[in-house]
């Protein structure tokens, strides 16, 4: 199975914050919160009835979970924590997921048990901590200091700062702002995104996975339901109302991993029949480097350049460290440019002698 993958195409700087704080303890601006959220209805007008009947679950961990990371990073600087994933519309979650953004450029993850008091009992829950800087998702960079690959930190971070004001519920700290445009333009690769990551971590056997097969069933259908939650949001008709209803339904009761992947392949063909045209449209970022990685290939781009480069009287010695940075990067075109004008800064500076003054007197020439 083929699912074309739509890439994010996000400009950055992008405002993430807003700069005022949220009042959760506060019913109506929790509802305003609420609606805004993918998940308000669980499917056509029912209204999901997890955030609500969840919010004091959410804030005391949440209070909890500051209490943590204080006592385990000293020096950690928190401007919000808020909480996404499956505790928002699944009856059954098996933990909580949070997000947590710090200043700076951060690119964590944690995993903990948290005790918190309710219905006068004290009660463990299982909580995944994910910790990003704010220059992470405002400025779109990425953290060289983690243990996360430079891939996998740009897709999670494209397809978290494009949603954070639809997709997570503000706990602690600032609110997010609603970046409609970012959020509309990226929404199908946030589709393609979901399905993708459920077809080849869930949906195929494969030694990453070691999960029993209920538990890739579940896996799959908590990415298929929030595939169709955004398919929802951007098209308002009955038949992706009646794949929400029918995976809802099967997130609930349970079901095998055949019968899973069966709905999958039909959100699949939905996803497919809806974003054939926009794909003629985009030019994957993720594979224009490619051509690099063939060493002969990569030896002709190089002696046209420096020849080009020697006549039109530029730094032709940048050459090979250019392109070493953008086979290194091979996976990101837009992590490519970035590392190259931060070693040379002079490239976009349009009042630079070194580069852009001499190509254009050689142009004019």
């Amino acid at each position: 199975m083929t699912i074309d993958k739509i890439p994010f195409e996000i400009d950055f700087p992008l405002k993430v914050l807003e700069n005022r704080k949220t009042n959760f303890e506060d019913k109506k601006e929790r509802k305003k919160i609420f609606k805004r959220h993918i998940y308000y209805y669980k499917y056509r007008k029912i209204k999901n009835p997890y955030l609500e009947e969840r919010s004091g679950t959410f804030f005391k961990l949440a209070k909890e979970l500051i209490k943590f990371l204080k006592r385990k990073y000293i020096h950690l600087d928190i401007l919000g924590v808020s909480i996404f994933g499956s505790s928002l519309y699944s009856r059954n979650p098996k933990d909580f997921d949070f997000l947590v953004i710090a200043r700076g450029n951060i690119f964590s993850y944690d995993e903990t048990k948290l005790k918190i008091r309710e219905n006068g009992k004290e009660v463990k829950h299982s909580v995944g901590i994910s910790i990003k800087g704010i220059e992470n998702f405002s400025k779109g960079i990425f953290d060289s200091k983690s243990n996360v690959s430079l891939n996998n930190q740009s897709q999670i971070i494209y397809r978290t700062a494009i949603s954070l004001f639809r997709r997570h519920i503000p706990i602690i700290g600032y609110d997010f702002t609603n970046n409609k445009k970012a959020f509309l333009k990226n929404a199908y690769a946030q589709v393609s995104d979901l399905l993708n990551n459920a077809y080849e971590l869930y949906y195929l056997k494969n030694k990453k996975s070691n999960l029993k097969d209920r538990d890739r069933s579940r896996k799959i259908l908590s990415r298929i339901y929030e595939a169709i939650s955004y398919m929802c949001f951007l098209e308002k008709d009955i038949e992706t109302n009646n794949f929400k209803k029918r995976i809802a339904i099967l997130i609930e009761e349970g079901t095998t991993l055949q019968e899973s992947r069966k709905i999958f392949d039909k959100v699949v063909l939905s996803y497919k029949k809806r974003t054939e045209h926009l794909n003629k449209n985009f030019r994957d970022k993720r594979k224009v480097l490619t051509v690099l990685l063939n060493e002969n290939l990569k030896r002709n781009i190089k002696e046209r350049l420096e020849n080009y480069w020697k006549c039109a009287n530029l730094p032709y010695q940048w050459i090979s460290p250019i392109l070493g940075i953008l086979s290194k990067h091979y996976y990101d075109e837009d992590l490519a440019v970035k590392e190259i004008r931060k070693k040379f800064p002079s490239i976009p500076n349009k009042d630079s002698l070194d580069y852009p003054k001499k190509l254009e007197d050689f142009r004019i020439r």
